[in-house]
């Protein structure tokens, strides 16, 4: 198959121009993941710990206020008017407690709560304690100095946790094991800050305390990616990343300890998302690649069609001096070979015709020396036919 040249030149130029483009998209895409990835894993780990020392803070903050209450329960000389009052008082203070339970031995528990915030959920006192006769609190574990937390909701309206510490005033002899219940809504307001990553806080046996989903912590559904949460007690300074499958999406996790009891934050993304901006670059090279692939081919026919007139011109030129005609002139405009090859030309034809010339010359003097020799025989035989008769 005949291909111009100027098809070859283009060819050869975008077969060029796409290995190198193509080699340094891929290669600048790789390296942008493999950053990313770094940044990603490092990231989740951060937030996690970040999650983590927030959650530090606020429970903290809970466990000062819960000795507030517990110093005013265990205040025994105090009038129960004056009592109730400040109750009221501390309860406005400090919103987030729903009900106090003191729990002393050989004692029944005895507990305060908000009645307005109860209420306000649709929830009974009567609930609170049914809840907790189910689901008793570790009293023994308690009373040797751990403190205990989980999530104790009972309504959709009212996302709540238990904490309880052990508890001595200065004028009691043994210690008392005080058990508050919290909202939870500064806890998922933590937890629901990002808009990218799914924050949650969990105890070390999976069970959510606060996550960004809310129906995961109403449902008290344990997080089941997280790998031998017990072997993870004890790394509460260090976050900790891993990748996994959760319903057949990959994802990257990071996990954090919290110094203050059992707990452990956590931050999740889907793969896809954390390397969109990966996905985008790679498009966008690729666009861009494309776009220099369209521009080049442009570029290489308009160079191409430039270097190649000549050679068109030279070749038509050819044929009619094929055809015996020499008064033909290529103009030689450029100063390159194209210009060197075509003043040649000229100079070839100029040549030619003035042979041609010549040599129509010589021709036109050997005819007429052919008809002058003609001429003479001619008057030679005439004088030969006359002479026979005159002899004779």
């Amino acid at each position: 198959m005949r291909l111009p040249i100027r098809f070859k030149i283009l060819i050869s130029m975008l077969l060029v121009i796409t290995v190198v483009v193509s080699i340094i998209t891929f290669t600048m895409a790789n390296l942008f993941h493999e950053d990313k990835s770094a940044y990603i894993h490092d990231l989740t780990a951060e937030m996690a710990m970040h999650t983590a020392a927030e959650t530090q803070s606020l429970l903290v903050g809970y466990y000062e206020r819960l000795q507030v209450f517990a110093l005013l329960m265990c205040k025994r000389d105090l009038p129960q008017q004056q009592k109730s009052k400040l109750f009221n008082q501390l309860f406005a203070r400090f919103p987030e407690f729903v009900a106090i339970t003191l729990y002393e031995k050989n004692r029944e528990p005895i507990t305060v709560y908000d009645s307005k915030t109860v209420e306000d959920a649709g929830m009974t006192k009567e609930a609170f304690l049914a809840y907790r006769r189910e689901n008793p609190i570790p009293v023994e574990m308690i009373e040797a100095g751990e403190t205990f937390v989980e999530n104790s909701t009972l309504s959709e309206k009212l996302p709540v946790l238990t904490l309880a510490i052990v508890f001595q005033a200065p004028d009691m002899e043994q210690e008392v094991v005080v058990a508050a219940v919290i909202h939870l809504h500064s806890l998922l307001s933590l937890v629901k800050r990002s808009k990218i990553f799914t924050c949650f806080i969990v105890d070390y046996n999976g069970s959510p305390l606060a996550h960004s989903d809310m129906r995961m912590v109403i449902d008290q559904t344990p997080v089941g990616w997280i790998p031998d949460i017990q072997s993870l007690e004890g790394r509460q300074s260090h976050g900790t990343t891993l990748e996994f499958v959760q319903d057949e999406v990959q994802m990257i996790g990071g996990l954090a300890g919290i110094d203050f009891s059992r707990l452990l934050s956590g931050v999740q993304i889907p793969t896809n998302k954390a390397y969109l901006t990966s996905k985008r670059l790679l498009n966008s090279l690729i666009l861009v690649a494309l776009v220099l692939l369209v521009v080049s081919a442009g570029l290489s026919l308009i160079w191409s069609h430039r270097l190649t007139r000549p050679l068109e011109r030279l070749s038509k030129a050819t044929k009619v001096v094929g055809k015996g005609q020499f008064d033909i002139q290529i103009p030689t405009s450029s100063g390159d070979e194209f210009g060197q090859l075509a003043g040649s030309f000229n100079q070839m034809a100029s040549e030619l015709s003035h042979r041609e010339q010549e040599l129509k010359s010589t021709q036109e003097a050997l005819v007429q020396s052919e008809k002058m020799a003609a001429f003479g025989q001619l008057g030679a035989g005439i004088a030969h036919e006359v002479k026979n008769p005159l002899a004779g």
